[in-house]
């Protein structure tokens, strides 16, 4: 099993907010017994690098008026949002290389289904390290995914 993966949706699709409502308490309980399950097996563990990163979730909305009157609701439109944000920074990432701030910043982000279809998830596309300077890249990258 690669753990490198784990939480993030790779293959199907989000499921719609009826669908999920119909397993959310199973997706709840079973989340808590996995993090238990792989702190216990990894939690006196000494020979890893100490690396973390953070995500930035999303809700897709949309602003509509009609007579008059404002509303705002959900796109359902992730799956064809994420491929677009997908392509536009594909072309972006050696542009971003160039401009990274402290060297040691990861220099662009990954965009990644969420839990409904109306979601997106970004995170920076390399994990920060164990060291002081790495907490510097933090605002700077999630500027870069908010930006998006």
């Amino acid at each position: 099993h690669d753990s490198s993966k784990m939480g993030f949706l790779v293959k199907g699709k989000p499921l719609s907010w009826k669908e999920s409502d119909k397993v959310r308490e199973y997706v709840k309980k079973h989340g808590v017994e996995q993090f238990i399950h792989i702190w216990k097996k990894n939690k006196d563990r000494e020979d890893l690098d100490f690396l973390w990163g953070d995500e930035v979730e999303g809700f897709l909305c949309q602003l509509t008026e009609k007579e008059g009157k404002k509303a705002i609701k959900l796109s359902l439109r992730g799956s064809e949002v994420l491929e677009k944000l997908k392509e536009a920074e594909k072309e972006e990432t050696e542009k971003a290389e160039e401009k990274a701030g402290c060297g040691t910043c990861p220099p662009s982000v990954i965009f990644h289904p969420e839990y409904g279809c109306f979601m997106i998830e970004t995170t920076p596309s390399a994990p920060y390290g164990g060291f002081v300077r790495d907490l510097r890249c933090v605002e700077a990258n999630m500027r870069l995914r908010r930006a998006k």
